[in-house]
């Protein structure tokens, strides 16, 4: 930032209904996360428990101009819905599946002789398995001398886990409960409004795991001139399920034929633009809407409009930010953003030629929010077996294979870290061990937290840096007396390298700071204004 902001106390008196709702809007982010399975005085009941003898998870998808649901897991054993103030929740055995209405995107109901609710969610529901006793006592060190009752899981089972994070849609078929669950339907606050609509169903040739190796074997294995970037974007669109695999293959001919005819920011203006463009399936959309042909369509229109503005708008390159390639790890799923403009730092001003080898990766809740904690649900599977094998492993991305590098001390409250796809530098395959052990000797540190810390003064973000000459580094020793030691850890930095830090701020002539906060060596130091020396101290 390089405008100055200036603030004082207003002479208007504060709104007591803003700061009330301040107040409001804050207890409600600290307050602990309470799940509603069993709903008491605040969670407000809706009728009573309906019976259903199945739920599908699935896609809409088109059977040439025909709607048709499309299911790729089937739990045939039936169970009960009940539906709360803010989610309801299906309860099958030991598992329960809590669906948020905010994550209700549209509602469809099927007719009387065969009546379903169907929805389609912008994000994946909360699953959770009711604990045994000995599962209980282990997560107790966890949640404290109260025992939970619920574990949370990321998926109902095997078969459920390879689809749970890009199907987005629940079909549920009710045991002769249409009206009952037709009345509930218009108690429920938040809904969309439900549309009527005869479902159509279409059993899939293939499993949905199979569809997902075959678009992740083309973007590996085909296509050599369609940059990384972009097959990012391609695998993003069906691991987030704004379009199943097969369309997504059709779609790679026109994305090679583009790459050919325009530039690497043409192509990729033009795909980032697909993604708020593309209408969800469903009822409400037609098929046309969503055929190869109209998409086609879109991406050329996002081409030509993107090469016009590029004509009038020119960029300037910015040395201290780089568009930084994302992926969001939630219980259920990893889903793919990006890339968007991140500070950099010294590991990304190093590499910055190979900056689509790294991946910033960050842990959170389905809505991008942190995993919320309740002594009554234990997340304990959740960090163990998902988390931690998300960072014991490999996230695969269209035949590229991220593995973890490191993090900063500021990047672990935001929850995330960095990791990187081997690649070859001045002839050596660099991974991200050797990558590590290029950034300085930690061999003599014994503490695990010390090292982590010293190797994470790398990953720092830093918004400005400019490059030293060895010889201008000098070490001040320590002043000691009487055997204690006086220093303050603060050393001096010359006008010389004051002026250059200011020309990379673009400060006014004016504005001379006198305390510098610096990155150097893996060391974070403190430097004052000494117009005596001749280099840093």
């Amino acid at each position: 930032m390089t405008r100055k902001v200036y603030a004082q106390t207003s002479s208007n008196k504060p709104d007591a209904f803003v700061l009330k709702l301040l107040r409001e809007e804050a207890k409600a982010a600290q307050a602990p996360y309470s799940l509603p399975l069993r709903p008491g005085k605040a969670e407000k009941v809706l009728g009573r428990r309906h019976g259903f003898s199945s739920f599908f998870c699935g896609l809409w998808e088109y059977d040439k101009s025909a709607l048709v649901f499309r299911p790729y897991y089937q739990q045939l054993t039936g169970g009960t819905v009940q539906f709360t103030k803010n989610s309801f929740v299906l309860e099958s055995g030991a598992n329960h599946l809590e669906v948020l209405y905010s994550a209700i995107y549209s509602v469809t109901t099927g007719t009387i002789g065969d009546f379903s609710l169907t929805v389609t969610l912008l994000e994946a529901p909360r699953t959770y398995e009711k604990i045994d006793g000995a599962t209980s006592v282990a997560a107790s060190r966890a949640n404290g001398p109260q025992q939970p009752k619920w574990a949370r899981v990321s998926s109902v089972n095997p078969d459920h886990d390879s689809v749970f994070s890009s199907c987005m849609v629940y079909r549920i078929l009710f045991r002769d409960a249409a009206l009952a669950v037709s009345s509930t339907l218009k108690k429920v606050d938040g809904l969309p409004p439900a549309t009527l609509w005869p479902t159509r169903v279409l059993m899939p040739k293939n499993p949905f795991a199979k569809r997902l190796s075959q678009i992740s074997e083309a973007l590996a294995t085909r296509y050599d001139n369609i940059p990384f970037v972009l097959k990012f974007q391609m695998q993003r669109l069906v691991q987030s399920g704004f379009l199943s695999p097969l369309r997504v293959l059709e779609l790679l001919p026109e994305l090679s034929a583009m790459v050919s005819r325009s530039s690497l920011a043409i192509c990729l203006g033009a795909l980032r633009r697909l993604f708020s463009q593309i209408p969800f399936p469903g009822p409400e959309s037609e098929a046309e809407d969503l055929g190869l042909d109209a998409l086609v369509k879109l991406i050329r229109m996002n081409e030509a409009s993107t090469r016009r503005e590029t004509q009038f708008i020119k960029d300037k390159p910015n040395q201290n930010r780089a568009l930084i390639l994302k992926a969001m790890v939630t219980p259920v799923g990893i889903y793919l953003d990006g890339p968007e403009l991140d500070p950099m730092n010294r590991v990304l001003r190093l590499y910055s030629d190979f900056l689509d080898y790294f991946l910033k990766v960050t842990f959170a809740e389905e809505d991008g929010e942190a995993l919320r904690f309740s002594r009554k649900v234990t997340n304990e599977y959740i960090f163990e077996s998902r988390f931690k094998k998300v960072l014991d492993g490999v996230i695969n991305v269209a035949g590229r294979g991220f593995e973890f590098l490191g993090f900063s001390h500021s990047s672990l409250r935001t929850r995330s870290c960095w990791f990187m796809a081997p690649f070859t530098w001045k002839g050596e395959l660099l991974h991200a061990r050797l990558v590590i052990k290029r950034l300085g000797d930690f061999s003599g540190i014994r503490s695990p937290a010390k090292c982590a810390a010293r190797i994470g003064q790398a990953f720092s973000d830093t918004s400005v840096a400019i490059t030293v000459p060895s010889g201008c580094f000098k070490e001040i020793q320590d002043i000691e007396r009487n055997g204690r030691v006086f220093s303050d850890g603060v050393g001096v930095i010359s006008s010389s390298i004051q002026h250059r830090i200011c020309q990379k701020y673009a400060l006014s002539s004016g504005l001379k700071p006198t305390l510098y906060q610096i990155r150097y060596r893996g060391m974070s130091e403190i430097f004052v204004d000494n117009r005596s020396q001749g280099g840093v101290g």
